[in-house]
């Protein structure tokens, strides 16, 4: 199961990676290094917060970004909710 995040300055965002602390995105939208990102986990009704460590435009050609960074306040119970919602790469 995939986690995707609304985002509040649009568009979506979804979980590509995860370890509970710090987290890969796949986003419809840039976000600059040193910014928050803020969005809606709707399944766990969830307001999320990332600080944003990188950002760059993946090579799919899709128009879409990974971005690299943390959770901000996301508390414990809710870190293992994700981590059980999306175990993480898949096997190479």
């Amino acid at each position: 199961m995939t986690v995707t995040l609304q985002l509040t300055s649009g568009g979506t965002a979804d979980v590509v990676e995860t370890d509970g602390d710090r987290v890969v995105l796949s986003s419809t939208v840039a976000a600059p290094p040193g910014s928050s990102l803020k969005g809606e986990w709707a399944a766990a009704s969830t307001q999320i917060r990332i600080k944003v460590r990188g950002c760059r435009r993946e090579q799919s050609g899709d128009g879409r970004f990974r971005i690299e960074g943390r959770f901000v306040n996301l508390g414990r119970a809710k870190r293992i909710r994700l981590l059980e919602s999306n175990p993480g790469p898949e096997p190479r």
